[in-house]
This record gives structure tokens, C-alpha cells and sequence, in this order.
């Protein structure tokens, strides 16, 4: 594997040996963007102020005050951290929520 990193130490590009590259972008800092060899797939990431992550490619991260991860598009958690809920895609493509 070949790494390239920028001034500030963030990797932005990964060569692994079959000579595909995969392209890390930053935006102030944090990472922003994940850009696969082919260019036509990638990973988008936004943060929030406190520089926490509130979603990727769409799926929404949300916290509380405390900093705790309350839910990850999948999993649910209460202010004590407790699994609440967790969304599982069936086989035929439809949604089963559990609440524990």
C-alpha cells in the first residue's frame, strides 16, 4: 500500500498494489469526502459544530446534548446510551423495526 498524506497529515490517497487509488477529500479539517478507484462511487460526510458526524451519503447521525450518539440510521440509543431500536432490511427489501 502507497499513502500520500497532506501538510496537515490527512491521507488523501491510497494505492493499494493492484494500482488502484482511493481519493480522501477534507473540508476544514475534517473528512469530507471518500472517492473509490472508479471514481463513480463515493462517501460523503457532514458534521455538525461540535464536530461531531450528522450523517453519511444521507444517513443521519443525531446526538444529544451529553455528546451521545442517540441514532445512527440503524440503531437507536436513549440518553443513558441503551439500544432503544434497530432497523433491519428484510431479504425482500422491506423494513422490520425492532424496539427493545
Amino acid at each position: 500500500m502507497v499513502y500520500t498524506l497532506d501538510a496537515d497529515g490527512h491521507l488523501t490517497s491510497l494505492r493499494d498494489p493492484q494500482g488502484n487509488v482511493t481519493h480522501f477529500t477534507y473540508s476544514d479539517g475534517q473528512l469530507s469526502r471518500v472517492t473509490e478507484p472508479t471514481g463513480q462511487r463515493y462517501l460523503d460526510f457532514s458534521y455538525d459544530a461540535a464536530n461531531r458526524l450528522t450523517s453519511v451519503n444521507g444517513v443521519v447521525y443525531t446526538w444529544d446534548a451529553n455528546g451521545n450518539l442517540l441514532s445512527d440510521g440503524v440503531r437507536s440509543y436513549d440518553h443513558a446510551n441503551r439500544l432503544t431500536q434497530r432497523e433491519v432490511k428484510t431479504c425482500q427489501g422491506c423494513l422490520l423495526r425492532l424496539h427493545l
